[in-house]
């Protein structure tokens, strides 16, 4: 038998020695698709898991919204997160200000409704699936934020979390290629969110957008809050309260915001994430109330209620 190679056939055997070791040497390996792990919420029905209906809500949301400055340098926004049917057309205000603009990384702080923890819980995946498609995690960035701490990897709290999901659909459709950094927030002290506002603003650069998600003042018996006694303009009085925090938040003033919070016990489910941004922003940024409504409004009725606004921060 003759084992030598022709001389066309040992070419192509050392151009495939060479890929071979370089697609698959050690520490250059790739993960393939199929090896790539993939996190798919069960959130219930806050909005529609059927893709074509999902788009078509959202594209027609932010027709409906409208931007009322132009803002060259989106830094941030705040956004609503209760089901589709109430809240999308105030958050839709927020994701209108992404238009046109791009960002290579979105950071996503959202309070948690379900788990308790002191300080923030990221996404152990690769990818996260929405009806809408697949984003990219930004692997790199959850590794380097965990401390074993306070920021700790664990993707129990997103398994039935709706408000880092909810606001996915409205990135999907206004922003083209980026990755996100999920992020769940629970119980912090002052001391925390100094801490952790610092590692998440070492993360963040001129292509970095964050966004927080949270609803404003649960009013009502079913939110055990009703500071306004026998008051015949539950509407104003709810209104009231919401813009004195919103005052706070749009001014950067962390400190003023805690104190209201203190004064008032506002029921402001995302009140940590917004704690945590208003550290998070470099000086200089300004902030502005795009859109606030209530869920009263639809039905006319404010004994039970919840808030939402819709603020932009930029440059």
């Amino acid at each position: 038998m003759n084992n030598t190679v022709p001389g066309h056939r040992r070419n192509i055997a050392l151009v495939l020695l060479f890929l071979g070791s370089t697609f698959f040497a050690p520490g250059l390996a790739q993960k393939q698709p199929e090896q790539q792990r993939c996190f798919q919420p069960n959130t219930g029905p806050w909005y529609p898991k059927d893709a074509m209906i999902l788009r078509n809500m959202v594209a027609q949301f932010l027709g409906a919204a409208r931007t009322d400055r132009p803002k060259a340098s989106v830094q941030a926004v705040i956004s609503p997160h209760a089901g589709y049917e109430y809240s999308a057309q105030c958050a839709a205000y927020s994701f209108k200000q992404l238009e046109g603009k791009s960002f290579d990384k979105v950071i996503i702080l959202g309070p948690s409704h379900f788990s308790y923890f002191r300080g923030i819980r990221l996404l152990d995946y690769d990818l996260y699936k929405t009806p809408l498609g697949v984003i990219k995690i930004d692997v790199d960035v959850v590794r380097s934020l965990c401390d074993g701490s306070l920021i700790q990897v664990d993707s129990t709290p997103f398994i039935k979390e709706h408000s880092v999901d909810n606001m996915l659909p409205f990135l999907q459709l206004v922003l083209k290629e980026f990755s996100i950094v999920p992020i769940v927030v629970g119980d912090i002290s002052p001391k925390d969110c100094s801490e952790i506002s610092r590692a998440i603003k070492s993360k963040c650069d001129d292509k970095t957008l964050v966004v927080v998600s949270s609803d404003f003042t649960h009013y009502g018996p079913n939110y055990e809050y009703t500071p306004f006694g026998e008051s015949k303009n539950i509407r104003q009085d709810i209104s009231q309260l919401d813009m004195g925090a919103v005052d706070k938040i749009v001014a950067l003033d962390g400190k003023g915001f805690d104190a209201y919070l203190g004064r008032t016990e506002a029921t402001i489910c995302g009140r940590n994430a917004i704690r945590l941004l208003l550290n998070i922003l470099p000086a200089g940024s300004k902030g502005h109330l795009l859109n606030y409504y209530l869920s009263g409004d639809k039905a006319k009725d404010y004994t039970n209620s919840v808030s939402y606004a819709s603020i932009v921060f930029y440059r």
